[in-house]
């Protein structure tokens, strides 16, 4: 039986991830620019004209091939930087929405090896286990209430102080 192999998504929060990239195309863009008009001022002011022939008519294309090629790579690096930030954002997200539906890691959290913000996995496993532990004592508690309620109704207790002895037993318990 062939294993399945798993894919990773490169866009994980499309909106972070894009406007990341975008930022950083219109930087790089408006920084060629400025680099064309120099170039282009270099050549028509400073050499009065005088290298300008047909085999410098390339040089334009291969100054547009360079600013294209820089800016996919620029393109390609901003997804996978964003991408270490905003797969370990999904990743928290997802385990605090399950946390609240009662659903608990069966591990500690950790993140992928080149994610940044790598330091909250401890603190947010803490955080998780902690609150597994104090739904655990509720769910305790709720059953301690409720065999109180049946004890009540069957007539075991009937005195006032017996009544708060319990209440007294079961709010000490569910305090350690």
């Amino acid at each position: 039986m062939k294993a399945k192999t798993l894919r990773r998504r490169c866009l994980v929060d499309k909106s972070y991830q894009l406007s990341f990239c975008l930022v950083l195309l219109l930087s790089h863009g408006f920084v060629a620019l400025l680099i064309g008009f120099w170039a282009s001022w270099y050549y028509l002011f400073f050499f009065d004209r005088r290298l300008v022939h047909n085999h410098n008519e390339t040089f334009w294309l291969y100054g547009l091939a360079g600013v294209l090629l820089v800016l996919l790579l620029v393109l390609f690096w901003g997804v996978r930087q964003s991408h270490r930030v905003a797969g370990v954002v999904v990743r928290v997200n997802k385990e605090l929405e399950n946390a609240g539906r009662g659903v608990f890691p069966p591990g500690p959290v950790c993140f992928r090896q080149r994610d940044y913000f790598k330091w909250l996995a401890p603190s947010l496993d803490a955080t998780l286990k902690h609150v597994q532990r104090e739904g655990a004592k509720l769910t305790t508690l709720r059953l301690q209430v409720a065999g109180l309620e049946a004890r009540l109704a069957t007539g075991e207790l009937q005195k006032p102080e017996e009544v708060l002895n319990e209440v007294q037993r079961i709010r000490q318990s569910s305090e350690n």
